[in-house]
């Protein structure tokens, strides 16, 4: 009896300091896509929330932008940033947001994580918009540039931001960032050959990309809530996710390199 209630002693503790975590919203957004998922992570979290900016902003047009950061990347510096106002030492959890720039961070998210002294202790929680993918690339770069744990994140192809709030619900409920129940989502299947119907789903999918992706060998899927996702294999190195909801047109949601 004495060792029951020293165990519901224990999780009662766990659950309080669980719930006495403190998180913020960081986020770095060019055209205010990446800050629309923040506003949402913020609403559902009920965290603080902070903007990464820039002392000489980017300009809007993406080539441009693009050619700034090379010319940056070349001269091997990093923009200069405004001060974020806000001592992160104090948040336990962190969520950070940036768009995915020529499949990496964004360069000013890439020259605050640097300046940054995470402990051990502090979560990370990456999330991003992208114009193809890139949310395992750049979650691997956040492991490298700091000694915070850093958990699966979110990501969602801009085009896509109407599936968003939807989507960032599903997300915290199912990494238990909040509470609420989601089913659990089913493997894929095993890879098979590409069939007529599969093989039109993908070129309708993938018809408005403005880079050419190549004919897929194998395709994997599985069963979702009112939609079907499938896993469609290029190569060994390019993966291309398309889904297919009840009634609408098949959405390619994003490609894994």
């Amino acid at each position: 009896m004495k060792k029951l209630l020293l165990c519901l002693v224990a999780l009662a503790a766990g659950i309080s300091a669980s719930a006495q975590k403190k998180s913020i919203v960081v986020y770095y957004s060019l055209t205010h896509t990446t800050e629309r998922v923040a506003q949402e992570l913020q609403k559902r979290l009920g965290a603080d929330l902070a903007a990464v900016e820039c002392q000489e902003a980017y300009p809007t047009d993406m080539m441009q932008a693009v050619q700034r950061c090379q010319r940056e990347e070349q001269e091997k510096r990093m923009p200069a940033l405004k001060p974020l106002g806000v001592d992160l030492s104090k948040y336990d959890v962190i969520f950070v947001g940036y768009p995915v720039w020529s499949g990496t961070l964004a360069r000013p998210m890439l020259a605050f994580l640097t300046a940054q002294k995470f402990t051990e202790k502090q979560t990370i929680v990456p999330f991003c918009t992208f114009g193809s993918g890139g949310l395992d690339a750049t979650s691997l770069t956040i492991k490298q540039l700091t000694k915070a744990k850093v958990q699966d994140g979110y990501g969602v192809r801009s085009s896509r931001m109407d599936a968003m709030p939807a989507e960032v619900d599903y997300f915290l409920k199912a990494h238990h960032h909040i509470s609420g129940k989601v089913a659990p989502r089913p493997a894929f299947s095993a890879p098979a050959a590409l069939t007529s119907e599969t093989e039109n789903l993908f070129k309708e999918a993938s018809a408005g990309y403005m880079f050419p992706l190549g004919t897929p060998s194998t395709v994997e899927a599985r069963t979702l809530e009112s939609a079907k996702e499938y896993k469609f294999h290029i190569n060994p190195n390019t993966t291309v996710y398309v889904l297919q909801k009840d009634g609408a047109k098949p959405e390619m949601t994003r490609i894994e390199r």
